[in-house]
């Protein structure tokens, strides 16, 4: 009688556990964007100057833009596969319900922590917690892309990026200064993980690190054919980014040559990545940012800010609520097949 009731509270708790917390789960992370969105300045008039553009050739250059969309995390879930490949091996169907489940909680917690909790869901278990430092290091491989990109930019940025750059602190003092930094990290980080293997063997043999350490077999095993992958597919997926944000300029009619509009999207890459800004507060740095980089080309604010508006919707908002559905489904599944094994 007791085994029975045991085995009766057992599944409340998991009924609870997928019926309650998976829902709420849902409900909290769509209030959570919504508040993010409600928060934008003149939302209803960004709304209706992207609007404005289902028509002729906006419509195309919109439609190109949700294409870019699709490969972008369509690279972004390869990629992952990628970096997984020794540890489990993932299909692509799985791969892109995984990384949308990342974003749908990247973008509701601190420092977009929540992404490898979101990714590991999706996997097999015994290899979740090996995958969390895949994760972070295809991150830390896409912000480096982003950085050498950045700094290449910043090279030559041009009359009209100059004063831009000046408004944040970067002047013809600092900025050589902070790309030196910067390629210095770059290059630190590189060589860290050429010798990865080394490193991971060197931190095991101390006390205070090899606790942590024993965690992050699976980053000494990558081969030479993943580095590669992730480094051409980060790079793969900065590309999109670039021609993403110049074709939303253009719709929305901020007048931009491809040469400045590719060089001034690096820049304002750069700056979002090396500029402090709490996170809570980074849909209003993109915002300000954007207008500091983009209206050094164009005294439109208010297509500069749609045009932000659309690239963070489309980019971001619209795939975080597809993995927010994505994690309800999956506890809805998960539910059903361990009703059915009982």
């Amino acid at each position: 009688m007791g085994i029975q009731k045991e085995q009766r509270l057992y599944k409340n708790i998991k009924i609870t556990l997928n019926w309650l917390i998976g829902p709420a789960l849902f409900g909290w992370l769509t209030w959570a964007l919504w508040q993010k969105l409600s928060a934008i300045p003149d939302l209803p008039r960004h709304m209706r100057a992207l609007h404005s553009v289902f028509d002729g050739e906006g419509m195309e250059q919109f439609a190109a833009i949700g294409l870019l969309t699709f490969f972008n995390w369509s690279a972004e879930s390869w990629k992952w596969q990628w970096a997984l490949q020794h540890l489990c091996r993932l299909p692509f169907v799985q791969a892109v319900r995984s990384v949308l489940a990342g974003v749908a909680l990247s973008v509701v917690t601190p420092n977009r922590i929540g992404e490898y909790g979101g990714r590991i869901l999706f996997l097999p278990e015994g290899s979740r917690l090996q995958a969390v430092p895949l994760s972070m290091l295809g991150g830390l491989v896409q912000l480096l892309v982003t950085l050498l990109a950045g700094v290449l930019a910043c090279l030559q940025p041009g009359p009209a990026l100059i004063n831009t750059l000046s408004k944040v602190g970067l002047n013809e003092g600092i900025l050589p200064l902070i790309q030196i930094l910067t390629m210095i990290f770059i290059v630190i980080c590189l060589l860290l993980m050429a010798q990865m293997k080394a490193l991971l063997l060197i931190l095991c043999r101390w006390p205070l690190t090899a606790r942590a350490a024993s965690y992050f077999p699976a980053l000494s095993e990558i081969s030479a054919r993943q580095w590669g992958a992730l480094i051409s597919l980060s790079m793969a997926r900065y590309l999109i980014f670039i021609v993403q944000y110049v074709l939303m300029l253009q719709v929305m009619g901020v007048e931009i040559g491809w040469a400045a509009g590719c060089r001034a999207v690096a820049v304002f890459f750069f700056l979002m990545t090396v500029v402090p800004s709490i996170a809570i507060l980074e849909l209003g740095m993109r915002w300000q940012l954007s207008i500091l980089v983009f209206g050094a080309f164009s005294p439109d604010i208010l297509a500069i800010c749609a045009a932000s508006t659309g690239i963070w919707l489309i980019n971001l908002a619209l795939p975080a609520l597809t993995g927010t559905c994505l994690m309800l489904g999956w506890r809805i599944r998960l539910q059903r097949h361990e009703d059915r094994r009982e």
